[in-house]
């Protein structure tokens, strides 16, 4: 999701901290979210709201699944669960999905739930954030460095 700069409010016509419009596909119920808070490195880390398939996605690029799945399960809570996702691996909270061709007010309430879903594992990352980036940074070095 893109931003409107503060310092290029004028060029972008956009007032400072306004959001700019999603750029989706017709149809497009995945929508990727990534707040300041979140970190970029050692790996970029972001939430995927997957909406035709109910899955919320706090997505680590680039993390491997086998070395994910031990430093990461031990955080998790009961409604979270841990899986790869292509190249990355992800904490996953399962919502019900819905299209953006639905009645309005039939998909509201999913909506509405997957957006809280997003907000918790936001909430989780911010909470936990030192143990996974720990994590994090032991498994870079690791990669870099690799011990005898």
């Amino acid at each position: 999701m893109r931003h409107c700069s503060q310092n290029k409010s004028s060029a972008t016509g956009c007032a400072p901290n306004e959001l700019k419009p999603l750029n989706l596909t017709k149809d497009s119920s995945w929508i990727s979210i990534r707040p300041r808070d979140l970190p970029t490195r050692p790996v970029r880390t972001y939430v995927s709201l997957k909406g035709d398939r109910g899955f919320i996605d706090l997505t680590f690029t680039g993390a491997s699944f086998g070395s994910f799945y031990k430093g990461a399960t031990p955080l998790l809570r009961a409604d979270m669960s841990a899986h790869a996702t292509g190249k990355s691996s992800a904490i996953r909270i399962e919502v019900e999905g819905f299209r953006p061709s639905e009645d309005l007010s039939s998909a509201l309430p999913r909506v509405r739930r997957a957006f809280a879903a997003c907000a918790d594992l936001i909430a989780f990352i911010v909470s936990t954030g030192n143990d996974l980036t720990e994590w994090h940074l032991k498994r870079c070095h690791a990669r870099i460095r690799p011990e005898n």
